[in-house]
């Protein structure tokens, strides 16, 4: 496996799988266990792990012997595998679950919100979505649920509004829940530099934070925008 540097330089890596670089660090998956490779190719954190994520905010979710936890950038255990399952952390919480059961902890590993979800995911602009009784909405980071669970399908709030679904159809809620863009497509994704990929009947195209169509309905897929471009698939054939 290798590396391209910027300068054309090449980084010959002994590993099966090297992912992308966070916080300066690339997961790298030999002989079936995961671990950490720094910019200069080298293993900083032994390949001892059945699963790993990229490091946030500082710390990254690992899994060690059925447990999941949090390790440092030296490979330090700070917080014990001892949960189900563990996202990473975002604004200084992370969705954590035990005994089928989600809560949030903090990076000392103290429990800040209880276990009692059925699923939930990270804090985006102060809030995260959180599932009950087979519906999602929306928690504070002190607990307090601030958007009731009255969808089939939520995801993290960007720039203000996120994609949720009712009644088998997706739009968009500001933070305070109330309906920013109407419940009338099949899919949508959240804003990625101020349009937002929407499926309406059979086709996909783009809408601007007011709702208003900028890019026409006329492809078969379209993926969020990044730097500057989308990539978009019609008649079989992708795009950008």
């Amino acid at each position: 496996m290798e590396f391209i540097e910027r300068e054309g330089i090449k980084l010959s890596i002994d590993c099966n799988i090297v992912e992308s670089f966070s916080e300066g660090l690339a997961i790298v998956e030999k002989n079936r266990k995961w671990g950490y490779i720094n910019k200069d190719g080298r293993i900083v954190i032994p390949c001892i792990y059945g699963n790993a994520f990229d490091f946030s905010e500082g710390l990254a979710a690992v899994e060690l012997n059925g447990g999941y936890g949090y390790i440092d950038k030296t490979g330090k255990v700070v917080i014990p595998c001892i949960y189900d399952n563990a996202f990473n952390f975002s604004e200084g919480l992370a969705a954590v679950e035990k005994n089928k059961k989600w809560g949030f902890i903090n990076k000392k590993g103290e429990r800040v919100i209880p276990f009692i979800y059925e699923s939930a995911f990270d804090f985006k602009e102060g809030l995260a979505p959180f599932q009950q009784c087979g519906r999602w909405g929306y928690l504070d980071k002190e607990g307090k649920e601030v958007i009731p669970c009255i969808y089939t399908d939520a995801s993290e709030f960007k720039n203000g509004l996120a994609t949720v679904e009712l009644y088998e159809k997706y739009g968009f809620i500001n933070k305070k829940g109330k309906k920013a863009i109407p419940f009338i497509y099949k899919s949508g994704d959240n804003f990625k530099e101020g349009l937002a990929s929407v499926q309406l009947d059979k086709k996909y195209g783009f809408l601007n934070k007011e709702g208003c169509q900028v890019i026409p309905f006329v492809y078969d897929y379209a993926c969020g925008f990044s730097e500057g471009l989308a990539a978009v698939q019609k008649d079989k054939k992708w795009d950008l």
